[in-house]
């Protein structure tokens, strides 16, 4: 993955003040401090999982590793996640609130909004490339390819990923048209293909682990997307 310092740091701060409750473990809400304090375990739980996939990689990324990475015991792990493959499934699955609300968060600093009816300037289709790119160098993504590349051989990992793949589409959605307001009156062919060339490109660069592809191939790629966006948007 090629590596850029685009602020992840400030992005992943301001998605941990500003994220709801993830839905995965909206189920232990209840009115004790018992309840509580099942939620922030399992919360903590899911976050240590997406860290070991992105420092370990799928394989090690054992009950053991994510225990510790938590700072929680294996009996507290057993306690909340019976199995490796249930944590892992809630992980998948909470990854979906975290990369929704971190695009949000993106969205809300790189893109200006526009003004209704406005038709969007070249520069604007520039900043929403920054936004995909961004997005998809993100450490979450990482966690995200691991468990696309361990459900390629793990059926019932890919129900799970194919879920919450299904999942994330449909929560972007909305948030695309809100940085895309004028593709509202556009075909929904064309939001689609226009949708699918912007991020099945950045996705590739970024799974394709290319840490020796330069700044000046990758500034090409984004202006060339932003020429066809604009393009089609205008016409």
């Amino acid at each position: 993955m090629a590596k850029r310092n685009d602020g992840h740091e400030n992005i992943i701060a301001t998605y941990a003040m500003t994220r709801r409750e993830p839905s995965v473990v909206a189920h232990v809400r209840g009115s004790g401090r018992q309840a509580r304090k099942s939620l922030v375990t399992q919360t903590a739980i899911l976050e240590a999982v997406i860290k070991c996939l992105v420092d370990k990689g799928y394989t090690k990324t054992t009950m053991e590793s994510v225990a510790k990475y938590a700072k929680v015991s294996r009996g507290a792990m057993m306690h909340h996640f019976s199995s490796r493959a249930e944590v892992i499934e809630k992980a998948a699955l909470y990854l979906v609130d975290r990369r929704l609300e971190e695009f949000e968060v993106l969205a809300r600093r790189i893109v200006p909004p526009l003004a209704d009816g406005k038709k969007p300037p070249l520069s604007h289709m520039m900043k929403a490339m920054e936004l995909v790119r961004t997005y998809y160098s993100l450490p979450s993504f990482a966690a995200v390819h691991e468990l696309l590349l361990a459900a390629r051989t793990n059926k019932k990992l890919a129900k799970t990923v194919q879920r919450a793949q299904r999942l994330l589409n449909d929560g972007i959605a909305p948030i695309v048209l809100r940085v895309f307001p004028f593709w509202t009156d556009k075909s929904p062919q064309l939001v689609v293909v226009l949708t699918d060339l912007i991020h099945f490109a950045f996705r590739g660069l970024a799974m394709s682990h290319m840490d020796d592809l330069d700044s000046t191939r990758i500034a090409n790629l984004e202006n060339l997307l932003a020429h066809i966006a604009h393009d089609k948007s205008a016409t």
